[in-house]
């Protein structure tokens, strides 16, 4: 492992290169398990990244959800994760942390940087009371199962999914990702078209 590899917070900065790591995992994953990605839309990562920093100033803050690493001044890894769950009430300290995503840059793999994010991590939730942190591996991802288990983490469950028909998910999909402006535009005309019909109907009577 480099012994120059620190592990930060994400910056607004880094948000290229580590684009460019998760789309190079996101297409080994799709040919592992090409099942997996044909009924699935996926979230732009942009969205998911920009939306981890706080909307003051947030070009100038740290993100809330991705943890990097970086070598010789240069991202090398992340680790993408967040709050599944948080108590209320009596168990108000209670909270549960589900890790989402890991990527590594092809030249970095087999260097240590993914248990170095995991224990990143770990050292971030220590001031929190009561937490729970865990990670979904795909069925087969020996690689993963290794690397969570070498960081002490156990395999208690098993996840059974019911595949949706592929235009079920397409239609919904439209529908929630509907740009604002298409919306307005749509309403806009609903207002107008009639209203200029009208116009027209009392200027040539």
């Amino acid at each position: 492992m480099p012994d120059d590899v620190i592990i930060r917070p994400a910056q607004y900065r880094d948000h290229k290169q580590i684009a460019a790591i998760h789309a190079v995992t996101l297409e080994n994953h799709k040919k592992l398990y090409p099942r997996d990605f044909e009924t699935q839309t996926e979230q732009s990562f942009d969205s998911v990244f920009f939306a981890s920093f706080p909307r003051f100033v947030r070009r100038f803050r740290k993100s809330r959800n991705f943890l990097v690493s970086e070598n010789a001044g240069t991202v090398v890894g992340y680790i993408e994760f967040g709050t599944f769950w948080r108590g209320k009430g009596r168990s108000a300290s209670l909270s549960v942390v589900r890790i989402d995503d890991i990527g590594v840059a092809q030249n970095f793999h087999q260097k240590g940087i993914g248990g170095r994010l995991i224990d990143g991590l770990l050292e971030l939730l220590v001031a929190e009371p009561d937490v729970l942190v865990f990670a979904i591996v795909w069925k087969g991802n020996a690689a993963s199962e290794a690397l969570f288990e070498s960081k002490g983490f156990v395999s208690e469950s098993k996840i059974y999914r019911l595949r949706t028909p592929e235009s079920s998910i397409g239609s919904n999909a439209k529908r929630l990702r509907r740009p604002i402006s298409q919306s307005l535009l749509a309403l806009l005309l609903t207002i107008a078209v009639p209203l200029g019909f009208g116009i027209l109907a009392w200027w040539t009577s």
